[in-house]
């Protein structure tokens, strides 16, 4: 296996086995730095030829590219929740800023404004 492919995965694994911070310029840091790296992987991946390696490296990056797989779905899936609590937070200081509270029924709309 080359030796820049398997740096590169273990930096990648070493980003993502650390929690998402919950300050939002280290998070958007730590997911550019992550993004680098998997650019770098990849570019790597496709010029590494399979047919010089050996079985062994081959099964240890497939498994290593599983473990990766599941780390970057739990990031995806925390930043995911993230976004729908801060759209969430947004909707409700939308609602109390206005002062209009409207529900869809039967096909119109009815405002809950009281005056």
């Amino acid at each position: 296996m080359s030796v820049e492919l398997q740096r590169l995965t273990e930096k990648l694994l070493v980003h993502l086995q650390t929690p998402l911070s919950a300050d939002d310029d280290e998070r958007d840091k730590t997911i550019a730095d992550v993004s680098l790296i998997l650019e770098s992987r990849n570019k790597e991946i496709q010029y590494t030829d399979p047919k010089l390696m050996e079985k062994a490296d081959i099964e240890k990056l497939i498994n290593q590219d599983k473990l990766l797989k599941q780390l970057l779905d739990t990031y995806l899936s925390h930043i995911k929740s993230d976004i729908k609590a801060l759209s969430a937070k947004k909707q409700r200081r939308h609602t109390y800023s206005q002062g209009i509270s409207m529900s869809y029924q039967s096909g119109f709309f009815i405002d809950k404004k009281s005056k």
